[in-house]
């Protein structure tokens, strides 16, 4: 904005998220013993620091909405923060004790984000959302808020994934309930978590190897 340095003289070069080879790796772990209740359960996952940027509040809000209509739904939520007990005391006000859980922190997210049905972000703003661009390698489809800078450079919306209008409860909503009955349609379901990995592969070490390695040429 300064025009400090020349615009021929700056170059975009992908964070690198994706390390194929580690993330196969932990994809392929399954869940430890005491979370395999999860297995026979239908939940979406969402992953995040507890802090008022996750926008966690909005999520749980708008899930008592979604139970309404599909009560044998669960939502995960891996992550700690300082807004842990904000959480905790608003799904207990909702009465949804038995349908949200707070897991904490986890090493890895992966075997939780395999076994769910779709990611989850509503993030008021993120750079670029790495959890979003490890969701799409997990072949899941993920939905998130048009928030500031990363989500809106990923995603093309109903392409390789789906955004809402950050903090719209009808967008929110009429977006999660696309996304189920896309569950059920198994040809277009595969065109967009197919998708999702060409895009997340962008963002992979070996193409941000690539990229330095063109601009030093």
């Amino acid at each position: 904005n300064e025009n400090i340095f020349s615009k021929n003289k700056l170059f975009i070069v992908n964070d690198p998220v994706i390390d194929v080879n580690k993330v196969l790796n932990k994809r392929n772990k399954n869940l430890e013993s005491n979370y395999n209740w999860l297995k026979n359960k239908k939940f979406i996952i969402s992953v995040g620091r507890l802090s008022k940027q996750k926008n966690f509040l909005f999520l749980i809000n708008n899930f008592k909405k979604i139970l309404d209509r599909n009560p044998d739904l669960y939502l995960i939520i891996l992550g700690e923060g300082e807004d842990r007990h904000i959480l905790e005391k608003e799904i207990l006000k909702k009465n949804m004790e038995n349908n949200i859980f707070l897991l904490g922190y986890q090493n890895n997210i992966y075997p939780f984000i395999k076994n769910s049905l779709f990611f989850v972000l509503t993030s008021d703003w993120e750079d670029p959302g790495f959890v979003i661009l490890e969701s799409m390698f997990s072949r899941k489809v993920v939905l998130s808020s048009n928030c500031i800078s990363g989500p809106k450079e990923i995603i093309k919306d109903g392409i390789n994934g789906f955004l809402y209008k950050k903090n719209d409860k009808d967008d929110f909503c009429k977006k999660f309930f696309l996304i189920l009955d896309l569950i059920n349609n198994k040809n277009d379901l595969k065109k967009i978590t197919l998708q999702g990995i060409i895009k997340s592969k962008d963002y992979s070490k070996f193409n941000h190897f690539k990229q330095i390695k063109n601009l030093l040429n």
